[in-house]
């Protein structure tokens, strides 16, 4: 399960104009994961959702490459944050941080 971050605005803006850098990403959401065992010490979850060309053929490599781009290319994440790629099988992923309000901090729009 996913909840709201919590993490002040003051540090996630530049995390956002970060990602806008990188130009395999559509959205990005950016969640606490609920963990039972060490609440005080929180485990965040960046899910990022590529960017598809309607008018090019699927890139099957692009959900890894945009998860190793943003790894490398934004500095600032918070501790223990798991960056992933909602494609393919992890898909899912983008569904549950939807619900989470506040979530959402790049949209390509």
């Amino acid at each position: 399960m996913f909840l709201f971050h919590e993490i002040p605005v003051e540090e996630v803006e530049p995390l956002a104009a970060q990602l806008a850098g990188v130009p395999e990403l559509s959205k990005a959401y950016l969640v606490k994961k609920a963990v039972e065992l060490f609440p005080e010490d929180p485990a965040y979850r960046l899910i990022c959702v590529p960017y598809y060309v309607w008018y090019k053929f699927t890139d099957k490599q692009l959900p890894q490459r945009l998860a190793k781009n943003v790894v490398s290319s934004v500095a600032g994440l918070p501790n223990k944050t798991l960056v992933i790629a909602a494609a393919g099988s992890y898909k899912f992923v983008e569904a549950k941080a939807k619900k989470v309000n506040g979530a959402l901090i790049y949209s390509r729009r």
